[in-house]
């Protein structure tokens, strides 16, 4: 079984800045853009040239969509016992900056919303 956005969250649940920095997006694409890419085959061996910034390697073709299908599928229960969800959200809806992406996922949530006040605030008021 591969690895989900949930397991990387749980390797790595730490808290983000506000406002999220350049060092803040580096670590996203390193603990959850470059595994969940590495699961799915889609990780160059050598990786990429390391001058390239997130947001271009978050441009590469189908690093949205895998994005996107990661965090649809989440299981926001137990994503919701994580200590640091909402920063995991709010940087991955950042780095997704497409609102058809990201209005998709929240249309999907609201059909299996948990009950939690924190959690819609989040989603409602501060994706990104």
């Amino acid at each position: 079984m591969r690895q989900s956005f949930l397991d990387f969250a749980r390797a790595g649940d730490f808290s983000y800045c506000r406002p999220y920095c350049a060092k803040c997006y580096f670590r996203f694409v390193r603990d959850f853009i470059k595994p969940m890419e590495q699961a799915r085959g889609a990780w160059p061996n050598g990786g990429y040239p390391s001058g390239m910034w997130w947001h271009q390697i978050m441009e590469l073709p189908g690093v949205k969509d895998h994005l996107t299908e990661e965090l649809e599928n989440l299981p926001l229960g137990e994503f919701l016992e994580l200590k640091h969800w909402d920063g995991h959200l709010s940087v991955a809806f950042t780095m997704l900056n497409d609102r058809n992406l990201q209005a998709r996922i929240l249309r999907h949530w609201f059909d299996t919303c948990p009950d939690d006040v924190r959690f819609v605030d989040v989603v409602i008021f501060y994706p990104n």
